[in-house]
């Protein structure tokens, strides 16, 4: 991942920059000047303000500026480019920030309300739940402060309701006796290890009633964060 330059100390080097530059600047127009002076020996001529002796001494000295005026544009083309530079960097300092703080408000909000809905259920336990797995699943780029539910969620309810059709499936085309309740057990906690849900084996009634409540604890969920996702319904089971 690309490391994003901190916009104060990106300040300070442009700083730095300008400095070095004017001050490089200002040695080489006083080298010039300096060295000028010496090869004319203008330290002997009487002051002269008159226009033509005005022309002569710019004319000895027209270059030396000259590093002057193209010191000074630098300078301004520094400042220029550098300051878009430093205020693109604390724009998105902030637009970072202020995202993670998103990420987080919207976290406390979903394990807040996760712990209630399931405080409701006699049959369910938060420690058997990952709550920070299951929300990166529904929500993969909240950290950059993208809300919308991922794909990856999407396929993981599709693949859930696809286990409790095959089950629905199966009783319909059997004998309810014939129904092996123990490999629709094995699928079952499968598909919510993908949630993030610890789900084990029981006796069959008791498994049924904690399948239920889990099932009815992920319909709240998409119901009441994934409103906009277009996800599909948990199917209503057919087997129990």
């Amino acid at each position: 991942m690309i490391k994003i330059i901190n916009s104060n100390k990106a300040l300070r080097n442009l700083v730095f920059i300008f400095i070095f530059v004017g001050a490089i600047g200002l040695l080489l127009s006083l080298l010039s000047i300096i060295m000028t002076m010496l090869n004319n020996e203008t330290y002997n001529l009487n002051v002269c303000l008159t226009s033509s002796c005005m022309k002569y001494t710019y004319g000895l000295f027209e270059y030396s500026l000259k590093i002057i005026n193209i010191t000074i544009t630098c300078l301004t083309s520094i400042a220029t480019i550098g300051g878009i530079f430093v205020a693109l960097l604390s724009y998105v300092s902030t637009s970072n920030s202020s995202a993670l703080n998103n990420h987080i408000s919207h976290f406390k909000i979903f394990n807040d309300y996760l712990v209630f809905e399931i405080s409701k259920s006699d049959r369910l336990n938060v420690s058997a739940i990952d709550i920070f797995k299951l929300y990166n699943l529904i929500f993969s780029s909240s950290r950059s402060g993208n809300m919308d539910v991922s794909k990856q969620y999407k396929q993981v309810v599709e693949s859930l309701n696809q286990e409790i059709n095959n089950s629905n499936q199966y009783v319909q085309e059997a004998e309810p006796e014939s129904f092996r309740y123990k490999n629709h057990q094995v699928r079952m906690i499968s598909r919510f290890e993908s949630f993030g849900i610890q789900l084990n084996f029981h006796p069959r009634n008791d498994f049924y009633e904690i399948e239920g409540q889990l099932l009815e604890l992920i319909s709240t969920i998409n119901q009441a964060f994934c409103t906009d996702s277009m996800l599909p319904n948990i199917v209503h089971r057919k087997y129990i």
